[in-house]
């Protein structure tokens, strides 16, 4: 089998295929239709990298976890019952700004860059187990 990227929209009476969509074909015909106006062939196999052989230092691997049954659910202010650490802000309309989701993070002592937007902070947040809505 081999894979073509159709470069210019394509169909007959049994198919129709677009401009930039992959089609898997089988050896013969994938050469056929791949004749650089109609489609161009496609390697999909992933470039081979050069790796070290070095060992891995003891310290650098985490040690194990807990299983996934077992772990603790991540902190929400029902849960803490502390006062100090706020509701999300909106996600959108008034209030839901870089700034609200920046003191937001804050108040959950998550770590978040200088001047990040809201559509940054929210995978930090979600990655931290901090309530996002």
């Amino acid at each position: 089998m081999a894979v073509i990227e159709v470069l210019t929209g394509i169909a007959g009476d049994d198919f129709s295929w677009r401009r930039g969509q992959l089609v898997e074909l089988d050896q013969a015909d994938a050469e056929q239709w791949a004749d650089g106006r109609r489609a161009r062939l496609v390697d999909l196999q992933p470039p081979v990298r050069e790796t070290t052989t070095r060992p891995v230092p003891e310290h650098d691997v985490p040690p194990p976890g807990p299983a996934r049954e077992t772990a603790v659910p991540p902190a929400t202010p029902e849960r803490t019952g502390d006062p100090e650490r706020p509701s999300p802000p909106p996600r959108k309309g008034p209030g839901s700004g870089d700034k609200a989701w920046q003191q937001y993070a804050a108040a959950w002592q998550v770590d978040v860059p200088d001047g990040a937007r809201r559509e940054d902070i929210w995978p930090l947040l979600d990655a931290a187990g901090v309530p996002t809505e």
